[in-house]
């Protein structure tokens, strides 16, 4: 199956998106005050190594399994049947929430 544009482009959005998230995130709470000066220092390459599997994995599924799409579009219409009412119905009878 070749490689499609939109499928590379979702890859890189996808892969792209995660690793700035991943990394405001760490660069944010990682801190030289709390950690030590060792472990702040390496987070960047930690956040690309992370990235780098991330989208080799990712493009190896476009290039050899169904694609990113499709399995977006399987997980979209995956019917999961899960009724909660029996769960809610449980939470009123012990009072832990009220109805109102």
């Amino acid at each position: 199956m070749p490689v499609t544009t939109i499928e590379f482009l979702s890859v890189l959005a996808v892969t792209t998106h995660i690793h700035w998230g991943l990394d405001a995130i760490l660069i944010d709470y990682v801190r030289p005050a709390i950690f030590g000066e060792f472990i702040p220092k390496y987070i960047q390459k930690f956040t690309l190594i992370i990235s780098s599997i991330l989208f080799t994995g990712l493009m190896l599924n476009v290039i050899h399994g169904d694609g990113v799409i499709k399995i977006m579009k399987q997980l979209w219409y995956l019917d999961l049947n899960v009724d909660i009412n029996p769960i809610y119905e449980e939470i009123l009878r012990n009072n832990i929430v009220s109805d109102k």
